[in-house]
């Protein structure tokens, strides 16, 4: 997987993240930390953001839409599509002949019967492998500084030093965070 950031990057923003340079971490820590950031907003937001080709395989829409609602975006292109159905038959789809929309959806550029397959829309019997390119590049700033401010939380506990009672409040850093990502995040339709 792809880090969100680099160590360059998080050491330039340590001083805006209120961290000293004497708690810095080594740099074998360094990137386990932001290897567990990274995946941290990737999961917050159910999506990947570093450009990179992402293999789909799910069956389609619960009802007979012209449409694919892929669980990533932005989406450059589709490089392959391959459909399987219920009685075993299989074949490809030309990339091309899907449109791109916006938040991710792959939709047929002809309502009409694609090649004597199924290509007119995205059926609910049927299988489909589908491969695009997608992400960002760069990775958004937004996105960046809340991996940052994510690392910024994991590193709080040095800070700090041992607390006699649990506090189960949601700190400013965590606040932040949400706000840099909600603009972001995945919503899950039905």
């Amino acid at each position: 997987m792809p880090y969100l950031i680099t160590a360059e990057y998080f050491q330039e923003q340590m001083a805006t993240l209120g961290l000293k340079a004497a708690f810095a971490p080594s740099a074998y820590n360094l990137t386990t930390l932001i290897e567990e950031a990274s995946d941290w907003v990737e999961n917050y937001c159910d999506r990947k953001f570093a450009r990179q080709s992402v293999t789909e395989e799910k069956y389609g829409p619960n009802i007979v839409d012209r449409r694919f609602l892929a669980d990533n975006w932005p989406i450059e292109s589709v490089t392959s599509a391959y459909w399987e159905d219920d009685g075993g038959f299989t074949g490809s789809i030309d990339p091309s002949a899907f449109r791109i929309r916006l938040g991710g959806i792959i939709e047929w550029k002809n309502s009409l019967w694609y090649g004597g397959q199924y290509g007119n829309s995205f059926y609910p019997e049927v299988f489909y492998k589908i491969t695009y390119i997608c992400g960002y590049d760069p990775i958004p700033t937004n996105v960046k500084r809340a991996t940052a401010l994510k690392i910024a939380t994991i590193l709080q506990p040095q800070y700090q030093g041992p607390q006699e009672r649990e506090i189960f409040m949601t700190t400013n850093l965590e606040a932040m965070i949400v706000d840099f990502l909600e603009p972001y995040r995945r919503e899950r339709f039905g």
